[in-house]
């Protein structure tokens, strides 16, 4: 039940974050997300949207390759053609690191939502992987997939791809 055609999601986003680590093992992360999404080339219409997210996330080390962490989330997104939703998406997850730059994340909880106040149960789990030739140059990728519904409230399944590069001067 993956849509047929291949979407093209252009997202613009702001992301101001505070820290606090509490001890070597245990950091609070919070702030807050707006951003502006279209979906370009796809039939999806009436996705495109303007949102808010506010978030926190507890994480705890249990070893040095596990670690723990609890998200909670509050978002607001206003569509340029369907209802607004807010919502409060409490989820939970694991991340377990494979060497230096190899990263298993896998996440479940209220993380998906339904248009008319339903929140779903869902998971999502993420493989990342990375190259840091040298200090400056970081190189990364991610494969995603995520169970979710679209705006109509219907099921699909979503693979998300991501290359990043980054320098850092």
């Amino acid at each position: 039940d993956q849509p047929s055609n291949l979407t093209q999601r252009n997202h613009f986003y702001v992301k101001p974050v505070w820290e606090k680590r509490f001890s070597r093992k245990m950091d609070l992360r919070a702030g807050y997300e707006f951003s502006r999404v279209d979906y370009t080339s796809s039939g999806l219409a009436g996705d495109d949207y303007f949102g808010h997210r506010f978030f926190a996330r507890w994480s705890g080390e249990i070893y040095r390759s596990l670690t723990l962490y609890q998200d909670n989330q509050y978002s607001m997104k206003y569509f340029e053609a369907a209802p607004d939703y807010t919502q409060f998406l409490p989820s939970a997850g694991a991340r377990m690191l494979f060497g230096r730059n190899f990263t298993v994340d896998t996440r479940y909880g209220h993380s998906f939502v339904k248009t008319g106040d339903q929140r779903q149960n869902g998971y999502v789990y993420s493989i990342i992987g990375g190259w840091v030739p040298t200090s400056m140059i970081r190189v990364s990728g991610t494969f995603q997939r995520r169970r979710t519904t679209d705006i109509q409230g219907v099921p699909y399944t979503e693979r998300y791809y991501e290359l990043l590069l980054q320098y850092k001067p």
